[in-house]
């Protein structure tokens, strides 16, 4: 799966999408939103950069794959790309487009200084 499949399906709120790339799990958009708000995952937001997307800068987190595996999320389901765990909770897309936007400047700010 690419980087833009990931970045459009992590958009969903249905669930949360943690995607294996060698020895981490990886989170994008929303499912990185929903990781940290109603996991509580002890995640480390950071900006990351990618050519196929002419270098825009895109928030995500890693956790290692022997860590995932080592949480107590019921629910969570290995798929083909990873992980994949059920959200019941409703999400206010405005909510989580303003936390984005927050991070995203924060972020930017540092790499800047």
């Amino acid at each position: 799966m690419n980087i833009t499949e990931k970045l459009k399906q992590s958009e969903r709120i249905d669930n949360i999408y943690f995607y294996r790339e060698r020895m981490f799990v990886q989170l994008y958009g929303v499912s990185l939103y929903l990781a940290l708000e109603v996991l509580n995952l002890p995640l480390t937001i950071r900006i990351k950069r990618y050519k196929k997307l002419a270098n825009k800068p895109i928030l995500q987190a890693a956790l290692l794959d022997k860590a995932m595996l080592n949480l107590d999320i019921s629910g969570l389901t290995k798929t083909e790309f990873g992980y994949s765990l059920p959200n019941s909770r409703s999400v206010d897309l405005l909510v989580y487009r303003l936390w984005h936007d927050k991070q995203l400047k924060q972020l930017l700010f540092q790499e800047r200084s």
